[in-house]
């Protein structure tokens, strides 16, 4: 189920054709996590980006989700951990692989993600 609604979702928002590591898509997550640092908007994000130098993986550790911080002030906070399942599909859309095994909406201190550049079919 998760997967069909995020198939429409991101097929009718272009996502099958952006790139998780292109330079826009990743200039974009290392100045929204620079920026995420200094917000103190309560519903606000904070997270930490790190590169790899061959461009191939990244590492994007979440500390504070939005998400999260809206269900607990809606009272739906068991809700968030099913939302957190779209991450796997939006990436898999933008090329790549994500790998986690924390996160902030099953009450770990952090979302862990680990993102692999897909290798190119020739």
């Amino acid at each position: 189920m998760i997967n069909a609604l995020c198939n429409s979702k991101l097929l009718r928002n272009g996502h099958k054709n952006q790139n998780a590591f292109d330079e826009k898509n990743l200039k974009i997550r290392m100045v929204t996590a620079e920026q995420s640092q200094k917000s103190n908007y309560e519903m606000d994000w904070k997270s930490n980006f790190v590169l790899s130098p061959d461009k191939k993986t990244f590492d994007l550790t979440y500390t504070k989700c939005g998400l999260c911080e809206l269900g607990k002030k809606e009272g739906c906070f068991h809700l968030i951990k099913y939302m957190c399942k779209t991450d796997f599909v939006t990436f898999e859309y933008m090329g790549a692989n994500l790998e986690r095994h924390h996160t902030l909406a099953n009450g770990d201190s952090l979302c862990d993600f680990h993102v692999t550049k897909k290798e190119e079919s020739k």
